[in-house]
């Protein structure tokens, strides 16, 4: 019944928004733009988690949408659903002794791909100790970017901080693949010199079939140069008897994705080709856009358009948006050249907040696509992120079409092929993790 609904309500907005004549001058439709939201942001879509029937049910609306637009899968692919696995790695048991003495699993933790882990002082790993005097979190993050196998003493100094990393890792964890890369081990202690350890680990691992949505408008004479338009629309499903709809986050970016192909579409002078994404698993790791960067020829992106929650005015103004990573690239400056004074793109203001890492572009970005994502979200008063209050009622309709609209406008020039920014150097971008 759910599925015959929004399927539905997907027919009646076609019938209304979907058509143009000759003499129309090609528009976003506004009507449309709302319509999408609110149906990707619908209680009977239950928050889109990932893994769940209704996220399935949010993936052939979307593809109905691509297939009416009159775009074309991917190269490779029968259908608009790009699937791959993914692992649900859960961690079941972790026994560990130091010096003899067995440590109580609330002061244990383990991040592995690994089914068991069976280690003592013969095994070949690295022992690290973290000293009341260092950075905790700087040094999971040195032996993360190392790989291999660490087992890693945390002076209780840290507990606050240890405690936090332990919940998080503790749940279960999601991989693109399962190459051993490395395992982690952290136990809270004081000890300063262990000299005899064992450590028995499992893990159940789950394998899961899931897609991104991606379709192609082909470009005409630079059709072998892509531009990427691309959004997340998974979000947090349901949590007892609350629905995290998401509708900001990120139904409103994924919207604007399909209302954006239809612009384009309409308009038919993409030089370059277009590629339209709507990426899952963004909430569980950016799993979605990993795997998808695995698929495509980075060297043919010119550029990543990432649109990731943009259904409230920005602190410019309504209608006006940042980009994070400005530096990374000359997009930003590129882009602000075909704009008046008045529609200008600012620099992510919200520095603190590591948002360039936080999104899909970066796995693009970490390839050297100039890819950058697009936002008007007030980070440091945004009270319905990651809120079961992220609903449409607490979208502002007209400031996201005025952002949609400025999208179409400023990436024009990257459509036609008459513009092109620098690659991002790989080199400045921050790697991802080879443990977790």
């Amino acid at each position: 019944m759910k599925k015959i609904k929004i399927l539905t309500l997907f027919s009646a907005l076609c019938a209304t928004g979907c058509a143009y004549n000759a003499q129309q001058q090609v528009t976003i439709n506004k009507n449309a733009l709302i319509e999408d939201v609110k149906v990707l942001a619908g209680d009977e879509l239950q928050g889109r988690g990932n893994f769940t029937d209704e996220i399935g049910q949010a993936a052939q609306y979307i593809s109905s949408r691509f297939a009416e637009i009159g775009l074309q899968p991917m190269d490779g692919l029968d259908s608009f659903k790009q699937e791959f696995e993914l692992f649900l790695i859960k961690p079941t048991a972790l026994n560990v002794k130091l010096n003899g003495q067995t440590i109580t699993s609330n002061r244990t933790v383990s991040v592995s791909k690994k089914t068991t882990l069976s280690w003592d002082q013969e095994t070949d790993l690295k022992t690290v100790y973290v000293n009341e005097d260092a950075d905790f979190r700087k040094v999971l993050g040195d032996l993360n970017a190392e790989g291999g196998d660490h087992l890693v003493i945390v002076d209780p100094s840290h507990q606050k901080s240890f405690e936090g990393f332990r919940n998080y890792f503790g749940k279960t964890k999601y991989q693109s693949d399962l190459t051993d890369t490395g395992s982690m081990v952290m136990v809270l202690s004081d000890a300063n010199n262990v000299e005899s350890f064992t450590v028995a680990a499992q893990n159940d691992i789950e394998t899961k079939i899931i897609s991104n949505v991606v379709g192609v408008l082909p470009g005409k004479s630079k059709a072998n140069e892509k531009v990427i338009y691309s959004a997340h629309y998974d979000h947090l499903g349901v949590d007892g008897e609350k629905i995290f709809n998401g509708a900001d986050d990120d139904a409103s970016g994924t919207s604007a994705v399909i209302n954006l192909a239809n612009y384009f579409a309409q308009s038919a002078n993409n030089e370059r080709s277009l590629v339209f994404v709507a990426f899952t698993a963004e909430e569980i790791g950016l799993k979605g856009s990993v795997n998808f960067a695995q698929l495509i020829d980075p060297s043919t992106v010119s550029a990543m358009i990432n649109i990731e929650m943009i259904g409230t005015p920005s602190k410019f103004g309504p209608g006006k948006l940042w980009i994070t990573g400005a530096d990374k690239s000359n997009l930003l400056t590129l882009l602000n050249d075909s704009l008046t004074q008045e529609q200008q793109l600012e620099a992510n203001p919200y520095k603190k907040y590591n948002l360039f890492y936080r999104s899909d572009n970066a796995s693009l970005a970490r390839l050297g696509v100039p890819a950058h994502s697009f936002s008007s979200t007030q980070m440091d008063q945004a009270k319905h992120y990651h809120k079961h209050t992220d609903d449409i009622e607490n979208i502002d309709f007209e400031s996201m079409y005025q952002s949609v609209v400025l999208l179409s406008k400023a990436t024009e020039g990257l459509v036609k092929g008459e513009v092109t920014p620098s690659r991002v150097e790989i080199n400045s971008v921050k790697s991802k993790g080879k443990i977790f």
